[in-house]
């Protein structure tokens, strides 16, 4: 399978992690959003395996650093899995 998205984030100096599950526990990263702008292009990033049932799909604000205050948004145009 192929996860493909169409997506960016506001703030430098930060990126956003999207990762996979098909339990809701285990996470396996998919592709990390490094655009800043929406520039109608995607990202994608083949999964290893064959996937059936439920996939779950979290973006991870990679920022952890304590007291940073910057607020961090992810937009989303598009989302999608399709057979390689």
């Amino acid at each position: 399978w192929t996860f493909e998205v169409e997506a960016h984030h506001n703030a430098a100096n930060e990126n956003f992690v999207f990762e996979y599950s098909v339990d809701g526990a285990a996470w396996q990263p998919l592709l990390i959003v490094v655009k800043e702008a929406d520039d109608n292009t995607s990202q994608s990033s083949i999964i290893p395996g064959s996937l059936s049932g439920t996939v779950y799909v979290r973006a991870v604000d990679t920022n952890r650093n304590r007291g940073d205050a910057e607020t961090s948004t992810v937009y989303i145009d598009h989302m999608w899995f399709f057979p390689s």
